[in-house]
């Protein structure tokens, strides 16, 4: 038969004491199992632990909780050029604090993110990042996690791009604008061969590009864009690359205005009768004028109008009333047109003398 018996409460009770850090009374000399009214004249009470069994459960439910991390950048990056996009790290969790540390983990392209920590504020922290060689990249941020959380990371894709585009803004609908593209290469290295090849143009607006393509002369070449429309668009242009240089494009945002049209009156006689008619022409010069031309007159009751509107079109840019002479004496006939999606609106007069 096994001698050994299990451990009396006293030596529980130690154990527990030396786990928690509390200090328990014990008669480590007893060897008899503390019982009944003995268990409670030994002086261990549970408060005397410290701890209480809520407060056990409350540190046991305050585990580290998941956190997730999200990254954004606010430009496309330009090889070299002191291009610099401002990237930020977002922690969703439980008072994040501590670090995040910036990478990147794939990609042809090369960024430099500075700095590469960066400390938590108020759950964010933003850095720089700055493109050295053109092409895609994955930038990482990685967060290490605190006592209230666990780590994570988030990442973005990033084009560092080798071309440099401009292109004249603000004129009107059909005056054709300059653009420019500079392609930089695939690397800011003092002496890196300049790119050569050609350079094709896209638009997310409607127009044309004239020439479509054209070819790299010291890096550098232009075309001219004509939009149909007004507003804001945006022009890229796609290098193809070379031998020395990666394929890249670049893209630039631009504004076209309404076009000023112009009202020029024409009537076959300027001189009527009273009861007499004349025809009288509105022509409409513009960019693809659409609309209707309003007539009137002064002082009232001069002339009568045959209708009081016609209409015009891109096609024909021109419409005709008839006026017949009402009142002796000078008469003002004017005409004008409201702005159309393209053109902004006009007036013109003449004088009719009626007899």
């Amino acid at each position: 038969m096994d001698s050994r018996r299990p451990p009396g409460p006293a030596v529980i009770l130690l154990v527990l004491a030396v786990l928690l850090g509390s200090s328990i009374p014990v008669a480590l000399s007893s060897t008899a199992p503390l019982v009944g009214s003995q268990l409670g004249n030994s002086g261990f009470h549970p408060e005397s632990l410290g701890t209480t069994p809520s407060a056990v459960a409350s540190d046991l439910s305050s585990d580290p909780v998941v956190s997730t991390t999200s990254v954004t950048c606010n430009t496309t990056l330009l090889v070299g050029q002191g291009s610099v996009a401002a990237c930020s790290a977002m922690v969703n969790g439980t008072n994040p604090t501590g670090f995040i540390l910036w990478r990147q983990v794939a990609g042809t392209g090369i960024v430099i993110p500075y700095p590469s920590r960066c400390s938590l504020d108020g759950g964010w922290c933003v850095i720089e990042v700055l493109g050295e060689v053109a092409g895609p990249v994955t930038l990482e941020a990685s967060y290490g996690g605190d006592s209230n959380n666990l780590g994570s990371s988030g990442s973005i894709s990033l084009t560092v791009s080798s071309v440099l585009l401009s292109c004249s803004s603000g004129g009107p609908v059909g005056v054709p604008a300059l653009c420019t593209a500079t392609v930089l290469g695939a690397s800011s290295a003092p002496g890196a061969p300049l790119p050569t090849g050609t350079v094709t143009w896209s638009t997310n607006s409607s127009g044309r590009f004239l020439p479509p393509y054209c070819t790299l002369k010291k890096g550098s070449c232009s075309v001219r864009y004509t939009s149909h429309s007004t507003g804001f668009f945006a022009v890229t242009a796609h290098y193809h690359g070379d031998k020395k240089n990666p394929k890249s494009s670049g893209t630039v945002s631009a504004w076209v205005s309404k076009a000023y049209d112009t009202i020029t009156l024409s009537c076959r006689s300027q001189s009527i009768e009273v009861g007499k008619s004349t025809s009288c022409t509105a022509m409409v010069r513009g960019y693809l004028p659409t609309g209707s031309v309003n007539w009137d007159q002064l002082p009232a009751g001069s002339v009568a109008f045959g209708k009081s509107t016609c209409t015009y079109s891109a096609k024909s840019e021109r419409c005709v009333v008839v006026v017949t002479g009402e009142v002796q004496g000078d008469a003002s006939v004017s005409a004008w047109n409201v702005a159309d999606p393209n053109n902004y609106g006009n007036s013109a007069s003449l004088n009719i003398q009626v007899g």
